[in-house]
């Protein structure tokens, strides 16, 4: 740099290796086991006081259906658009009818109550069940280096070993809520030598991952070019 000149910033450092682990669909249940341990104090230190036990319980079932509602259907771009006209829909038609005051007064009746014990087996149950899945994706991923695809499988370690070069790579957010939930997706890679893709679902951070994998090959196709 001339003198006096502000030096240029140093490029990026670029990733040796990326990554790739799948989760299954329970992860997407993360809502629930945080709220149930936020319940599960609030009900242990001050139970039913200011109403906290009905409107717990409320909040619990309105999560636990939403969360049932991910993992069941997926909800593309145009069935989210879909549902939402529909609920607009329904909206306008409950003010065209009068029908809130009625809706009110009917889940008015309706309370929904769970003590801490309920909210604390809850809390346990999710925290064993992510513990197991964190442990076990430890030992299952892909690892995408310069020159080849690595499969690890096996407490064991058992490898596969796939070619890394002219890889073909596509990105899907097939599911709106699941990306909005853990900014997941589907990854598929298809090695030049194999007949059959690998095919990673749930893949938290899809967007990141997908920009890190692009670095990594896009190093590999200039070093490849120079040779």
């Amino acid at each position: 740099p001339t003198p006096g000149s502000t030096p240029a910033p140093p490029p990026p450092e670029l990733p040796h290796s990326v990554i790739i682990r799948q989760y299954p669909k329970v992860i997407f249940l993360y809502p629930i086991f945080l709220f149930s341990i936020v319940a599960w104090v609030l009900e242990g230190f001050w139970p039913g006081k200011f109403g906290t036990s009905s409107m717990l319980g409320g909040i619990f079932f309105c999560l636990f259906a939403v969360n049932m509602l991910v993992i069941s259907f997926e909800f593309t771009r145009t069935s989210s658009v879909a549902i939402f006209l529909f609920f607009v829909a329904l909206v306008f038609a409950f003010l065209y009818f009068d029908i809130f005051p009625w809706l009110k007064n009917l889940l008015g009746k309706i309370e929904i109550e769970m003590n801490s014990h309920f909210y604390g087996s809850m809390a346990s149950l999710f925290g064993v069940i992510f513990a197991i899945v964190f442990a076990n994706v430890r030992f299952d991923y892909y690892e995408i280096k310069h020159n080849e695809i690595l499969r690890h499988h096996g407490y064991l370690g058992d490898v596969e070993r796939y070619p890394a070069p002219n890889l073909k790579m596509q990105k899907e957010i097939r599911d709106i809520l699941e990306f909005v939930l853990l900014r997941s997706g589907r990854l598929v890679l298809q090695p030049a030598t194999e007949a059959r893709a690998i095919v990673m679902e749930n893949v938290i951070g899809i967007n990141r991952v997908e920009a890190r994998i692009q670095q990594l090959l896009g190093r590999l196709a200039v070093s490849i070019e120079k040779d």
